[in-house]
Parts: C-alpha cells; sequence; structure tokens
C-alpha cells in the first residue's frame, strides 16, 4: 500500500512514517462491482472499510419494508467502524452505486491499531458522534409532512456529501438517480421530478443528464430549509 496514498485517508491524518508504515502491512484491498452488496444490516461484523474510489450507498430498511437511504459515501469516507468499536450487529446495508475499491482493515489488527495509537480511536469517537447526530437529522427530516421540504434537505445532504463549491457555486456531478433521491426523501420519483423542475424554472439550479448545479447555495439553503 502506497504510504503517500494512505496518508490521504482521513482517518490517518497526522500519523507518522513509521505508523503509516504499519498501517500499510495490515491494509488488504478489495473491489466491488457496480450494485454489489458490501455489508448487510443486522450481520455480524468484522471489517472495517475505507472507500478508496467510488460511491456506496448506506441505507436501512423501516418498518414498512421499504428502503431510505440515510447517507451517499465517496473516496476518503469510512463505514463498519461501530461493529468493530462495540461488537454490535451492523445497523444499515452499503451497496456500491458504480465499481468501487475499497481499503479493508480486519477487527483484530484494527483493535490492536487503536490499542497502540489513541488518536485513532478519539477521530473515530468523534466521527460516530456527528454520524449518530445526521442521522438523527434524517430521522426529523423524515417526520415532516412536506414532501418538497425533505427533497430539498436531501439536495442540501447531496451537496455537502458528494458536491464541490466554488464561488457559491455547487456542483454536484453522478447524481443519484431521482428514484435513489425518493429514498432519501420518503418520497415518490415523481415528486422528485416536478420539484426538481420547479427548482430549475425558478432559476435555482440547473439539471444536465447526471450533474446538477445549484448557482447560489447559500440562497437555496436560506430560501428552502
Amino acid at each position: 500500500m502506497n504510504l503517500d496514498e494512505l496518508r490521504k485517508v482521513p482517518l490517518f491524518y497526522g500519523l507518522d512514517q513509521d505508523y503509516l508504515s504499519k498501517i500499510s502491512n495490515i491494509v488488504s484491498e478489495q473491489t466491488y462491482g457496480k450494485n454489489e452488496p458490501i455489508i448487510y444490516e443486522n450481520e455480524e461484523g468484522h471489517r472495517l472499510y475505507l472507500i478508496r474510489k467510488g460511491r456506496m450507498k448506506v441505507s436501512q430498511t423501516n418498518s414498512e419494508g421499504k428502503e431510505v437511504i440515510l447517507s451517499i459515501l465517496s473516496k476518503g469516507d469510512f463505514f463498519g467502524e461501530m461493529a468493530l468499536l462495540g461488537g454490535a450487529s451492523r445497523s444499515a446495508n452499503v451497496v456500491s452505486l458504480e465499481k468501487s475499491e475499497v481499503l479493508i482493515i480486519d477487527y483484530h489488527d484494527f483493535k490492536q491499531l487503536i490499542e497502540d495509537d489513541s488518536g485513532i480511536a478519539i477521530y473515530l469517537l468523534k466521527e460516530m458522534g456527528k454520524r449518530q447526530r445526521k442521522s438523527n437529522q434524517v430521522i426529523k427530516e423524515l417526520s415532516l409532512n412536506n414532501a418538497e421540504h425533505r427533497i430539498v434537505m436531501s439536495i442540501i445532504r447531496l451537496s455537502e456529501e458528494l458536491g464541490r463549491i466554488k464561488e457559491g457555486e455547487v456542483v454536484i456531478k453522478n447524481m443519484p438517480l431521482q428514484k435513489d433521491i425518493a429514498k432519501m426523501a420518503g418520497t415518490s420519483r415523481e415528486t422528485v421530478s416536478r420539484t426538481l423542475s420547479k427548482f430549475e424554472k425558478e432559476g435555482y439550479l440547473k439539471k444536465n443528464r447526471r450533474e446538477l448545479t445549484i448557482f447560489d447555495y447559500s440562497k437555496f439553503v436560506d430560501t428552502f430549509s
């Protein structure tokens, strides 16, 4: 494993060369095809995954048996840490949205890793706290009666997760399909299509195949959130 590449993984920011070398010896690599399941909700977990290339969909099944998308992960993100830290079962499903490459650290190696460097454990706890707050926000959003508002909040989440901002303009490349946005917002694909078309006519954004541009992101957030 290339140390310069490993150093770019947020989980390992700030670690010195010697420690990165130790990590490189315990990391394995694996490639997943498009729409290939990686972990299943409620299964026992033994691995931590770090995304090297590609995108992953994190979802749960609600009480009605419908899929609810919680997040879209991309390069540099990681998942599977809660089962490793707490010995609990997986809390969500993770499926690759495209051909993806991941780095994998096994439970026993990971346990030794955090025993050797508490900084990684502290970072993980902070990240888990952020993710828990984010999950709570998703649940709160889904309880809203206004479908348009739920769609707006989903677009804002996608902007934070996948978007690139420049001079106030946000561009989301490889935008999830409308059916997936509908699963994030707890509504129908048709409602998502109508809402996006409305925002486009009003001049807030522009769609170009799988690319979405929000012209004035701050104004969009202030107006609709």
